[in-house]
């Protein structure tokens, strides 16, 4: 299994008191759960930027080559992207379990009523999608 990718998406209130773009402590806490998505202890970011009326966009990196990504939309919608390779035998450090719990603390972090979260793992061609309410 070389590649294991996830994508989360949420849906938050753009004019409530939990919207990230306008909460930087909002906005850190979220940065924080998803460096850790790649790496305990959070990884590296390697890059944040503001988009202007179009949002934000944060990638980071781990040690292993891991990354994932952070986008927040005003409109409301906030987007995680995380890969990693995982050689051939291993298991991939992010774990279904660890993934369902971040995505638990990120929509209480924002109040979101609903997320959705798919999984691909590349050579075993399987894809799910997993809806929380």
């Amino acid at each position: 299994m070389p590649a294991l990718h996830t994508l989360l998406d949420f849906q938050f209130e753009p004019g409530g008191p939990k919207n990230p773009l306008s909460d930087q402590a909002v906005y850190r806490d979220l940065c924080t759960l998803v460096s850790g998505l790649v790496q305990s202890g959070g990884a590296a970011p390697l890059s944040s930027v503001s988009l202007g009326d179009s949002g934000s966009l944060d990638v980071f990196t781990a040690e292993n080559g891991s990354h994932a990504t952070l986008r927040v939309y005003p409109q409301g919608l906030l987007t995680v992207d995380a890969e990693m390779w995982v050689a051939e035998g291993e298991q991939p450090s992010i774990t279904a379990e660890h993934v369902a719990s971040t995505q638990q603390k990120i929509n209480e972090l924002l109040g979101c009523k609903k997320s959705k979260r798919w999984v691909y793992a590349q050579c075993i061609s399987s894809f799910k999608t997993v809806t929380q309410h």
